[in-house]
């Protein structure tokens, strides 16, 4: 109840002989929720003088109060309850029967048990409102424990994942139906197939159908060794060194792989191609074929920069104090 409406129904209350029918049509409230709030702001012994003075936070915890957790109730352990909760095989109404059993004479009733526990998960859940365009974004999940069907053809019990979609915008909660069949499956939303598909023999698999991803999702799935190598013939032989090593004495599908090339391409697009090619001709000169001395190469602009032959080492002027190798010859001409 808006706190406005709450003050005038206190109002009326308090300062009126209007009838609980009247108040009820006043307010656009039920006869049952104005009866109950009389019987609480009478026990309160206020007066309307005292109420108007409140400020909403205290009107309100008037009108709880005044209801109060009964005296003779054993009231559970919140926190306890809380945390058992975020069990997913956990379910209010299991906890509820185990508290109730202990002794079903002094255990509130279902009603009750759910009213004080939303009460006590106000006092510590803390939600960020998100504002969502109609239509922009669908949460999509699992939603919980895998669910079964018996194969009719060969009476097996098959596990399957059910998926639940909300819109951030309405809120609506979406659970697809499918129909299952030996060649094909059908999937339909309120009666009408939206998506049929063959259906896949192979068990504890999936099949997926690459177009039926999003175009981020086809990029992502398509980052394989093969790809980047493609992409790195396209450059040059040294940029095909590099990327061929981050696969070194890795699977195809490796990650590491996936996200050293994957940033290779990020500073491929940030320096241009160019420089990139240079860079990667540096580190092959220096074999150093790494993500990190290819960035540090354009980072420092030494891309730019011509690697000189190793110079040899000239020949040391003839001085009285260096030794030769004679010097460290036996008789027979061997070296101590």
């Amino acid at each position: 109840m808006k706190s406005s409406t709450l003050r005038e129904l206190l109002r009326l209350l308090l300062s009126t002989h209007f009838s609980n029918r009247h108040i009820a049509q006043l307010t656009q409230l039920s006869k049952t929720t104005v009866r109950r709030y009389r019987s609480r702001i009478n026990k309160s012994e206020c007066c309307w003088g005292e109420v108007k003075q409140l400020d909403d936070p205290a009107l309100f915890r008037l009108v709880s109060s005044s209801s109060g957790l009964k005296p003779d109730k054993r009231a559970p352990d919140w926190s306890h309850i809380h945390k058992l909760l975020q069990d997913k095989h956990q379910c209010r109404l299991q906890i509820w029967e185990e508290y109730r059993r202990i002794n079903p004479d002094d255990a509130y009733c279902y009603s009750q048990f759910n009213k004080y526990y939303r009460d006590y998960r106000k006092t510590i859940d803390l939600c960020m409102r998100q504002h969502y365009e109609p239509g922009d974004v669908c949460f999509v999940d699992y939603a919980g424990k895998r669910l079964s069907f018996v194969d009719s053809a060969t009476g097996q019990t098959q596990k399957v994942e059910l998926f639940v979609g909300v819109l951030g915008y309405s809120q609506l909660i979406f659970c697809v139906e499918v129909k299952v069949g030996h060649q094909k499956v059908e999937i339909f939303h309120q009666h009408h197939r939206v998506a049929i598909h063959p259906r896949s023999h192979r068990e504890e698999g999936a099949t997926t159908y690459p177009e039926h991803r999003p175009t981020q999702h086809q990029a992502y799935a398509n980052q394989t060794r093969d790809y980047f190598i493609n992409w790195a013939k396209e450059q040059s032989a040294d940029v095909l060194a590099v990327v061929t090593a981050q696969f070194e004495n890795l699977p195809e599908h490796s990650l590491k792989g996936v996200r050293a090339c994957s940033k290779l391409q990020k500073l491929c697009r940030h320096y241009g191609v160019q420089r990139f090619m240079n860079a990667c001709t540096c580190v092959t000169e220096i074999q150093s074929l790494t993500v990190s001395s290819v960035h540090s190469i354009l980072q420092c602009h030494l891309d730019g920069q011509q690697i000189t032959e190793t110079s040899t080492q000239h020949k040391l002027p003839a001085h009285s104090n260096v030794r030769g190798a004679s010097y460290y010859a036996d008789h027979e001409g061997h070296l101590k």
